[in-house]
């Protein structure tokens, strides 16, 4: 019988020999949540210079 060596961690070592095939399944996911991101971002700036432009024109003189 082989012992595996000190510090072995199975669930490491399953990570390690299949990420590749982690990472097309969830490529989906992972797409969908870039999406989101830059969206939200968009809108973060998109709002910003509405509210920004919106003050500007209603300061009294």
């Amino acid at each position: 019988m082989v012992l595996p060596h000190e510090g072995y961690d199975p669930l490491r070592q399953l990570l390690k020999n299949n990420w590749p095939v982690l990472v097309r399944q969830m490529a989906g996911v992972l797409a969908g949540a870039v999406a989101l991101v830059g969206a939200l971002l968009i809108g973060a700036i998109y709002g910003i210079r509405f509210w920004r432009r919106r003050t500007r024109l209603h300061r009294p003189a």
